[in-house]
């Protein structure tokens, strides 16, 4: 699963692309993509409903909050794009043939350029939903989001907060930085590699780990930078790595 930087390099590439772009027009090409992993059956009337409520709108830009990342609709919706394992927005021309596992398309318009946003997606695992904004942790997030923790590449995580809240918990610390509601975007990838790096077994457990060891930062020296309580530069290396595969492709 697509964990923190990989969302943010697509989400960063989606920014580019569409800020300020009008929704002319939208397709659903599989109505499944509206649906989740537990209920994937949706009606054509849901599919219609979701193209009449894109259309005409204007894409504000891009937002993420750990996993989560969605387009901003006129500041007041957020059309929530959850990648899953396999799924990609592409910028492609209008007149350029469809991949064979499109699931959705948007018609952008932006100044002189037209262009079509689509959502691949081979497995069928990602989701596309339109929701209200509502304020969480100092900011609008979509409404299914409301519970998402700040992620640790926002400006309001609170490091100190959050390592008080890591030393209370009684489960293993891996497990606890898993864990959305405290710390959000990090997944077993990342979490693995903080705790690596840190040199912390990932079943000892939190509230046992001494608070240094927890925060263990080397100040100073953002290469070997080690918080497994915020896994802030185990996130930040891909980024300024651009990982292969993330990257949103460019016609």
């Amino acid at each position: 699963m697509p964990e923190l930087p990989e969302v943010e390099s697509v989400r960063r590439g989606v920014d580019e692309w569409t800020a300020g772009a009008l929704i002319t027009g939208a397709e659903v090409v599989d109505p499944r993509i509206l649906g989740t992993t537990s209920a994937r059956r949706v009606d054509d009337s849901a599919a219609a409903a979701f193209v009449r409520t894109v259309t005409g709108r204007r894409i504000t830009g891009a937002q993420r909050r750990g996993k989560f990342m969605w387009l901003t609709l006129d500041g007041e919706d957020g059309l929530l794009v959850h990648l899953g394992m396999s799924g990609q927005m592409r910028v492609h021309l209008a007149v350029e043939e469809a991949h064979r596992h499109t699931r959705a398309a948007f018609r952008l318009e932006r100044g002189e350029e037209r262009f079509d946003l689509r959502f691949v997606d081979q497995r069928i695992f990602g989701h596309l939903s339109v929701q209200p904004l509502v304020a969480a942790h100092g900011r609008l997030v979509p409404a299914s989001a409301i519970h998402i923790a700040p992620d640790p590449l926002e400006d309001v995580f609170d490091i100190d907060a959050t390592l008080a809240a890591l030393a209370r918990k009684r489960s293993p610390i891996k497990a606890a930085l898993l864990d959305q509601t405290l710390i959000s975007g990090v997944g077993n990838i990342y979490a693995d590699e903080a705790l690596f790096r840190a040199g912390i077994h990932p079943l000892a457990i939190a509230a046992r780990t001494r608070r240094n060891r927890l925060a263990a930062p080397r100040i100073g020296d953002d290469r070997h930078g080690r918080c497994p309580g915020c896994g802030r530069n185990e996130l930040r290396r891909p980024l300024r790595q651009r990982q292969r595969g993330v990257r949103l492709p460019r016609h």
